[in-house]
């Protein structure tokens, strides 16, 4: 399968669980956990019909969520 963002994050978090992938004024998130909430979102995103190659809007503000929502829509 071909590098791109998601699967650069994918073997991050194999290879490092627990280093912080995103950090904020008041927490973080591991590259294990932003694995875990972006897989979530992507089957979420699959059980809703979303397929490969499909177009995914994101209202998000500029929170965590957001990230994990692309990463999400990336893994589809």
């Amino acid at each position: 399968m071909p590098e791109n963002a998601a699967r650069l994050i994918e073997a991050a978090a194999r290879a490092h669980p627990a280093r912080p992938a995103l950090e904020w004024e008041r927490g973080a998130l591991t590259y294990g956990e932003l694995e875990a909430r972006a897989g979530a979102f992507a089957r979420f995103l699959a059980w809703a019909g979303v397929a490969p190659g499909a177009r995914v809007a994101l209202d998000i503000p500029n929170r965590w969520a957001f990230p994990v929502a692309l990463l999400g829509g990336l893994k589809v």
